[in-house]
């Protein structure tokens, strides 16, 4: 059998064929906590009877964030790798109508993805901004205006976000 037709065999066999959005956010550790909400699934799960349904799921972003930006007034430094656990508890109420209710576990550090990402753009030859000139596996985020420091962390951390 062709690949095309074992693929064709796949999908017939599936029953129930539904795509769920991707749960990401932006993880660089300035901007995670604003934005838009987490995306929600596509469809509700239908009630059982007369009773609501419950659905639980967890998600793990790990990222690293690598960035240098300056100008004649300001620096921005962003060197650091986050990892958020993210637990959502759902239950439906009707076909249309939901609760969710999602709580993310956060860490900001100085991590390891460092020696892999270098790696990954040097073997696909892809552009490496900012990376060269940080040191690996380091934790700074530094901001400084009119040559007055702001802000300069070097100290990691871990707990709940917001829910």
């Amino acid at each position: 059998m062709k690949a095309g037709g074992a693929a064709a065999v796949l999908l017939l066999g599936a029953s129930t064929i539904s795509a769920e959005p991707f749960a990401t956010r932006d993880q660089n550790p300035l901007l995670a906590g604003f934005g838009l909400p987490s995306p929600l699934p596509a469809r509700i799960e239908p009630r059982e009877s007369d009773s609501a349904r419950w659905s639980i799921a967890a998600d793990l972003n790990w990222a690293s964030t690598a960035l240098v930006q300056t100008s004649a007034r300001e620096t921005l430094i962003v060197d650091a790798e986050s990892r958020e656990l993210r637990i959502a508890v759902q239950r439906s109420l009707s076909p249309q109508t939901a609760l969710r209710i999602a709580a993310p576990w956060r860490y900001t550090g100085g991590g390891s993805l460092d020696s892999f990402i270098d790696d990954w753009h040097q073997w696909f030859d892809l552009p490496e901004g900012a990376r060269p000139a940080l040191p690996r596996d380091r934790l700074r985020i530094a901001y400084a205006r009119d040559q007055t420091t702001r802000l300069d962390s070097r100290y990691a951390g871990h707990g709940l976000g917001d829910v």
